[in-house]
């Protein structure tokens, strides 16, 4: 099979699972798996290719499709292999260590999973290259209010520094508080005042308070969701959290560097990982 023929199938997977159809995402990943991820496997112990280290993370996408919609521990395991063997080749793909995390996660190796969070976690922060003005006051904001609840003090001249640069960055047109500026284009003055920024923020000290005995509500029918999932193989649940999870769950992505991608004006992605676990909640 040719690069760019697998490739059009590994879109088509991809476009199917995303989409739910989760019995033709399997029919199409689950015999090129078979096929070709073995070969791929053992050439790997032997060679560096770089145009195998694509065909590699392709194959393992693919081996993710098949383990979660058919449920086959075997399938998983196989895709763990191979992002393994291609991370070897390319260790700097911060999307194959997200594909990884989640793949350990469906496994419920949730040890391996949380483990592999983290190293992602430090990884995105190192490879951080872009900066914005609303991100440095959102991140000078969270530390400011860490040293309210008790963080070392010392936080609030970076935190005076980034506000500093912020409105630096910002003046001048009204776009420009949302531009994401790369850090390579600041001055020797501006970085210094951008500091450690991009690693995790202060933190208040630990709260008092017991997590919630339970993170989902009581009163879910689970029986009905599961038989409506079965029929539509889609459910709507409100309200899933407790309010003592919800307090919990905004108490810890207050603080951290938790939120990095930069989009216009936004943030996304939410490392480390939050599970649920037998009802209760896990913060990583």
């Amino acid at each position: 099979m040719t690069p760019e023929t697998l490739d059009a199938a590994w879109r088509a997977a991809w476009s199917d699972f995303l989409s739910n159809r989760v019995l033709l995402a399997e029919r199409r990943a689950t015999p090129l798996v078979r096929e070709h991820l073995p070969a791929a496997l053992d050439a790997a112990q032997s060679s560096d290719d770089a145009m195998l280290a694509d065909r590699l993370v392709t194959l393992a996408d693919l081996a993710h499709i098949a383990g979660a919609c058919g449920n086959d521990a075997a399938l998983l395991r196989q895709s763990i292999a191979a992002y393994d063997a291609h991370l070897r080749l390319s260790p700097s793909n911060t999307s194959a260590m997200r594909m990884r995390a989640e793949t350990l996660l469906r496994s419920r190796d949730l040890s391996g999973a949380f483990q592999a969070f983290r190293a992602l976690y430090d990884a995105s922060l190192a490879a951080s290259s872009e900066v914005a003005p609303f991100q440095l006051l959102h991140d000078a904001e969270v530390a400011e209010d860490a040293v309210r609840l008790g963080a070392d003090p010392t936080a609030l001249a970076t935190a005076a520094a980034w506000r500093d640069l912020a409105a630096q960055l910002g003046a001048g047109d009204e776009e420009a508080a949302t531009r994401r500026v790369a850090v390579s284009s600041l001055s020797a003055s501006q970085r210094a005042l951008l500091g450690s920024h991009g690693w995790p923020l202060p933190s208040p000290p630990p709260a008092s308070e017991a997590p919630p005995e339970r993170a989902l509500r009581q009163s879910i029918d689970w029986g009905g969701a599961v038989a409506e999932y079965s029929a539509k193989r889609c459910v709507v649940l409100d309200d899933l959290l407790s309010p003592a999870a919800l307090h919990a769950l905004q108490a810890y992505t207050r603080h951290g560097a938790h939120f990095r991608t930069l989009r216009r004006g936004l943030f996304g992605r939410l490392r480390p990982p939050v599970l649920i676990r037998d009802g209760d909640l896990v913060l990583g």
